[in-house]
């Protein structure tokens, strides 16, 4: 009888995940936009595409491809250790994500506009509105 165990969620673990994504991935961000070039420039273009491809379709292929997305953004980010600490608080956030979904004060929000709007500041090197 020996099973699986899920870790417990709070709003406090959710509030330091989220204080500590923004923090962590803004550096990156900052250091892969001043680092960008045009093979990185593709690559972004590209995983946007593929993401937006699957928005709304099968779940796991559109989380594959969203984290896809955000790791391109990151990804001439000089430091190898912040790229890891930033996919490991993504991955950490996606549950949160996943259970606020489930419930009924869920804000719907324009996801793809949103993403949009990120690759388009990305693109012009605009790490503020980024």
């Amino acid at each position: 009888q020996r099973g699986f165990r899920a870790a417990p969620v709070s709003q406090e673990n959710f509030g330091e995940i989220l204080k500590l994504r923004c923090a962590l991935e803004d550096m990156a961000l900052r250091d892969s936009l001043a680092c960008g070039d045009n093979p990185w420039e593709e690559a972004l273009v590209l995983a946007h595409h593929r993401m937006a491809r699957v928005n709304g379709g099968d779940l796991t292929t559109f989380e594959t491809c969203h984290k896809a997305f955000h790791m391109a953004l990151l990804a001439r980010c000089r430091s190898p250790i912040l790229l890891r600490y930033c996919s490991q608080l993504y991955d950490l956030n996606v549950r949160y994500r996943y259970l606020a979904a489930r419930s009924r004060k869920y804000i719907r929000r324009d996801v793809a506009g949103e993403h949009q709007g990120i690759l388009d500041a990305a693109v012009a090197r605009d790490a503020d509105l980024a």
